[in-house]
């Protein structure tokens, strides 16, 4: 099997409940190969069967993996359980990422437990660090041989979705691109937190592969709050987002990331005008719009909005409202993954 072109060295697996019927699971450790962190804490789904497999790496959002925050008792929060077994139902495996615990963070509340911005500004970068993680899961799944390697998709939630979109901006916009700028919010002496640049004229966020990257994505509520990391939708090409593999991302319309500040249409919009500054061919996505009728677009960006549900609509009950559009909705998901991944 080719190697991937990130080499993440794969340390040590501790198995759970490989001797017992069903999907296999085991807790992983990866190294980011970006800066040789040890990620411990990651938790892999095998199914039943000799495969290989197509795989889907998911990165949590801002409340973190584990359930009730107990990475020793091994139960992620729910709906990410859900997805395993949905996942593992379809013939693919999981690879969950904690970009977390093993850097001395619970949830996104706790992301600066030194309130020193050279230090904590790359704990959970959601433009720069997550999505390293997301590449070397990437490459941790490809050195497996039941993985099938060209087939792997990347999917997120919230703070996890926006790391997924920065992780998959096309070549075609990072080329003409080099100033990057990293900020986070510090905490100021009044005890308040101002938004802060904290480290300019960065690198490209990865290494954005034209051929050997994801072969889809799925984000889940993204903040898109980071317009200005890529720029504006009204200036030059330099300025502008769009993902090299087909991707789609999904609102509820009473969430305030969508509704009050409308930033995922304006990412929506700026993937679609450099789709079309580079005379992006159209092509048919696995979905059908707000009509029923099938999408064809030039954009690979496609944004999903779901009448009625707010942020994090993926973890409501049965007895909740709206549990059966968030149903609704991972079937969209699973289909759309389905075309890409099979």
């Amino acid at each position: 099997m080719k190697k991937m072109f990130l080499l993440a060295t794969i340390v040590a697996t501790v198995a759970a409940t490989s001797g017992s019927p069903g999907p296999a699971q085991q807790i992983v450790e990866i190294t980011n190969s970006y800066t040789g962190e040890t990620l411990a804490n990651n938790k892999l789904f095998v199914p039943e069967g000799d495969g290989p497999f197509p795989a889907v790496v998911v990165m949590h959002g801002s409340g973190g993996l584990w359930s009730n925050d107990n990475v020793q008792a091994g139960v992620m929060t729910g709906h990410f359980e859900e997805w395993a077994e949905t996942f593992t139902d379809a013939g693919y495996i999981a690879l969950f990422v904690d970009s977390y615990t093993p850097r001395g963070l619970v949830t996104f509340s706790s992301k600066r437990p030194s309130d020193n911005p050279l230090v904590d500004d790359a704990l959970a970068s959601d433009r720069l660090v997550r999505p390293q993680d997301a590449y070397s899961a990437l490459a941790f799944l490809r050195e497996r041989d039941d993985v099938i390697d060209n087939r792997v998709a990347l999917m997120g939630f919230s703070q996890g979705a926006q790391s997924v979109l920065a992780a998959v901006v096309d070549p075609s916009v990072t080329q003409f691109k080099t100033n990057w700028t990293v900020s986070r919010e510090v905490v100021q002496a009044n005890g308040t937190y101002k938004k802060t640049t904290v480290a300019a004229n960065q690198p490209v966020t990865v290494s954005n592969p034209a051929t050997e990257g994801f072969a889809t994505v799925i984000a889940y509520y993204p903040g898109c709050g980071f317009n200005s990391y890529f720029g504006g939708s009204s200036s030059t090409v330099s300025k502008l987002y769009m993902p090299y593999a087909p991707t789609l991302m999904i609102h509820g319309d009473q969430d305030p990331l969508y509704a009050d500040n409308l930033y995922p249409v304006a990412f929506t919009n700026k993937s679609k005008n450099h789709a079309n500054f580079i005379g992006r061919a159209a092509h048919a996505l696995p979905i059908t719009d707000a009509n029923d009728q099938p999408v064809v677009t030039n954009n690979p960006l496609y944004h999903e909005i779901v009448p009625g549900l707010a942020h994090s609509f993926d973890e409501l009950d049965p007895d909740e409202d709206g549990y059966d559009e968030m149903i609704a909705t991972r079937a969209k998901v699973v289909a759309w993954l389905d075309e890409y991944l099979n």
